[in-house]
């Protein structure tokens, strides 16, 4: 064999590799925190819930967090929420559609503008999708919604109209049984222009100043989608996830570990969300992760390892600046 002179350098000391522990914003401290009973109840009546809803061993929480997603309440040119409800349940799924495909001289008329380039990949622009547009409605409540019978005479050769049974079996998708609320998080000001724009009783919108690790604690289960730090706070607070997948997310897989060694996590697919179908995952997450949500709650309750995150960040920071001084005095 040819000998071949060496053109790197020999490092003066070997590769190390630090194990960081989980790095996450940890809940308010204090005297009172969301733990404790006192904690709870003032940190719960902060987002509007009832002092009768507020016993965890009666209710339990779901919380819906999207990262920043917004719901957007409805236009005032859409139809009521009451009708466009029924419009939904009375909806074919598979039933004929128009193309969306442009003729080929309105495609070529295109081509060459800001976000497309000729002989150029395609620009992913996605669309809205209409079945989130129906999950914002979805989330309002009039009283005419569970009370009124609507009858479209366009619609009278399908179904006549839609009982009141229809829409609350709707909502009983949602959520496993009439134990359990949910927090919504990244809602518009509802009920400000009138008192019908409310959402259904058993849903709460959390104000814009709250504190994510704190809500986070105090559910039983959050759903939403996959991010390093709604993953790192369910982890830490012991609260089972039901996440969505985000298609071409290359973090995906490594916070499906994570979850899988230190958390609860169920996959609920886009449709499923998207169309309301909630409660049996949400009910899959809680039932395995109840166990382990409770003791953590007798800890938190009890102040154990109430500093634990802070302790591993300190002994991080000294390991990280010892590693650096060694490498500088190499």
């Amino acid at each position: 064999s040819i000998p071949f002179a060496n053109s790197h350098p020999k490092k003066p000391f070997a590769r190390s590799i630090i194990q960081a522990p989980l790095l996450v914003r940890g809940i308010s401290k204090g005297l009172d925190i969301v733990y404790s009973p006192i904690g709870r109840s003032r940190f719960r009546s902060s987002l509007g819930v009832p002092e009768h809803l507020c016993n965890p061993d009666e209710t339990k929480i779901l919380i819906v967090s999207f990262g920043g997603q917004v719901f957007q309440k409805p236009t005032s040119s859409r139809e009521s929420s009451t009708e466009h409800l029924k419009l939904i349940l009375l909806r074919i799924p598979d039933g004929p559609r128009v193309s969306t495909i442009p003729p080929c001289s309105d495609a070529l008329s295109i081509m060459d503008t800001p976000s497309r380039c000729y002989s150029a990949p395609p620009v992913i622009k996605p669309e809205p999708s209409p079945m989130f547009d129906n999950l914002c409605v979805m989330l309002i409540k009039t009283e005419s919604c569970f009370k009124n019978n609507v009858t479209y005479s366009h619609l009278d050769t399908l179904v006549p109209s839609v009982s009141d049974n229809a829409v609350d079996d709707f909502y009983t998708r949602l959520l496993p049984d009439s134990s359990w609320i949910a927090i919504v998080c990244g809602v518009s000001k509802w009920g400000q222009n009138g008192a019908d724009e409310k959402p259904p009783d058993m849903f709460f919108v959390a104000p814009k100043y709250v504190y994510m690790p704190d809500l986070t604690a105090v559910g039983d289960v959050l759903l939403g989608i996959l991010g390093y730090g709604t993953v790192s706070e369910c982890a830490d607070s012991c609260t089972p996830f039901v996440y969505v997948a985000r298609p071409l997310f290359v973090e995906e897989h490594g916070l499906k570990l994570l979850l899988a060694r230190e958390g609860v996590g169920i996959e609920l697919s886009r449709v499923a969300y998207e169309t309301g179908d909630w409660a049996s995952a949400v009910e899959e997450a809680w039932s395995l992760g109840r166990n382990a949500k409770a003791e953590m709650r007798r800890k938190g309750r009890l102040g154990v390892d109430v500093n634990k995150r802070d302790k591993e960040g300190m002994l991080l920071a000294r390991q990280v600046t010892e590693w650096v001084r060694v490498w500088q005095d190499s």
